[in-house]
């Protein structure tokens, strides 16, 4: 087997295993950083898109049994998880893998187009606010660019169908959108997963730097 045909295959492996990168991904940088916008972003993967996929397929099955719309052959390589692979068809309406790629793109342009158009505290350095709306701007479309080129990938691998990826998107972005401004308003600051909002503060109100206790003799 040649160095390219190993190389290829392992960027088809990760392309098709991506959901699971991107949630393993936010969840370590999550617990890490301490981000509670990331800490939302990852709990959306875990829980909410794989409810959302489990319900909306389950209503297509009841209401378009003989519908060819949604579904793909069932194929080992369409599934994060092999074993889970049954005999015939199996639905896209809309599959994981575009559902989960959809939330987190949407979650992160929608973090984006918040911190561009978020006003700039008084006292702020405007070079600052004008160096973040450009930070925010060039994340916005890079999200949307990327996004765009993995659902059009995606279509290429036979385990979509491009009904499927729309009904994912017209789904999915909404709940995405909803869940940002949920994490919002649970206190996330804006769920600034870019880090990126402090560049807007003026001096005296951000965080003070950290103050380590040390011992001094005679004291």
């Amino acid at each position: 087997m040649s160095v390219v045909t190993q190389i290829r295959g392992l960027f088809y492996s990760g392309f098709m295993s991506l959901p699971l990168v991107l949630v393993g991904i936010i969840l370590f940088l999550a617990a890490n950083l301490g981000n509670l916008g990331l800490l939302m972003l990852s709990f959306g993967q875990i829980i909410i898109v794989p409810l959302i996929v489990f319900v909306v397929n389950m209503i297509h099955e009841a209401v378009f049994p003989d519908s060819d719309l949604f579904r793909v052959p069932a194929n080992a390589l369409c599934n994060l998880v092999p074993s889970a692979v049954g005999i015939g068809n199996i639905g896209v309406a809309p599959s994981y893998w575009s559902a989960q790629v959809t939330f987190f793109f949407v979650f992160l342009m929608t973090n984006a187009m918040v911190l561009y158009n978020k006003p700039p505290t008084e006292g702020a350095d405007p070079a600052k606010v004008a160096n973040r709306k450009a930070q925010t701007l060039t994340a916005f479309m890079i999200s949307f660019v990327v996004f765009l080129a993995l659902i059009g990938l995606r279509q290429t691998t036979g385990c979509e169908t491009i009904a499927g990826s729309i009904l994912g998107i017209l789904i999915v972005a909404p709940i995405a959108y909803g869940w940002y401004k949920l994490a919002a308003l649970c206190g996330a600051k804006d769920a600034d997963v870019f880090g990126i909002l402090q560049k807007i503060l003026p001096q005296n109100m951000k965080d003070e730097p950290p103050m380590t206790c040390v011992y001094s003799p005679g004291s």
